[in-house]
């Protein structure tokens, strides 16, 4: 079900450079590429990958909101769960980060930031159609 209205925050992810997602935390703790590249990347798939890969799977996070579905490159967090989720998730992204400009150089990497307002991709009832 949808997250209560007014009780999310949205975070968005910028600075990918194309074909250079975000890292993938692997089961022995390495971080990796993603294999299929980011045309099917949902940022909201990424960071319930990292939740999970650092047994924090009890922090849900949303694709969609109020029936709609965001744009890949943003998610919703809960506001009950926000500080938890940006405390932990902090120096998670600074260790991928880290790892992605050691794997494609340069001084950048992907950010985590909180969106000034969602990106409404389309209907929830049009994303489900094409499944």
């Amino acid at each position: 079900s949808d997250p209560p209205r007014h009780r999310y925050v949205v975070v968005t992810m910028k600075g990918c450079r194309c074909g250079q997602g975000p890292l993938l935390r692997s089961d022995s703790g390495d971080w990796q590429p993603q294999e299929e590249g980011t045309g099917s990347f949902a940022l909201a798939s990424y960071l319930s990958h990292l939740l999970e890969a650092f047994s924090l799977s009890w922090i849900q996070v949303w694709s969609f909101l109020d029936g709609w579905q965001l744009a890949p490159y943003q998610a919703v967090v809960l506001q009950k769960d926000w500080d938890t989720f940006w405390k932990s998730m902090g120096p998670i992204w600074g260790e991928m980060r880290s790892a992605w400009r050691a794997m494609y150089g340069g001084t950048h990497g992907p950010k985590l930031q909180v969106a000034k307002c969602p990106q409404l991709a389309k209907p929830l009832w049009e994303a489900e159609a094409h499944l």
